[in-house]
């Protein structure tokens, strides 16, 4: 490994915050993981809004904004794929430092 020299100082504090974080992510891809009405890599809009926390508004703006896709079987029930969920969280990942 390459030492550049550069060191970070991160306070306790800080760290916990960043380990809470990390352990809600891990509940929510666990979640995401195990949903049993899901459909292979398919959401019910439900599902999406309960795991998520959004409001149907937010996703009816993301949809229109052509950052989340969305299917329909029949016209009634709408579906959204659990991996542009995560791409849109990976999207809007940021790693901030102290």
């Amino acid at each position: 490994m390459l030492d550049t020299g550069l060191h970070i100082i991160i306070s306790e504090d800080r760290i916990k915050q960043i380990e809470e974080s990390l352990r809600e992510l891990k509940k929510l891809i666990a979640t995401l993981n195990t949903e049993s009405n899901s459909i292979g890599d398919w959401l019910t809009e439900e599902e999406v809004l309960r795991i998520t926390k959004l409001g149907k508004t937010t996703l009816y703006n993301l949809r229109r904004a052509g950052q989340l896709t969305q299917s329909t079987i029949s016209g009634k029930n709408v579906y959204y794929r659990k991996s542009e969920l995560e791409r849109i969280l990976n999207t809007n990942e940021k790693r901030n430092y102290e």
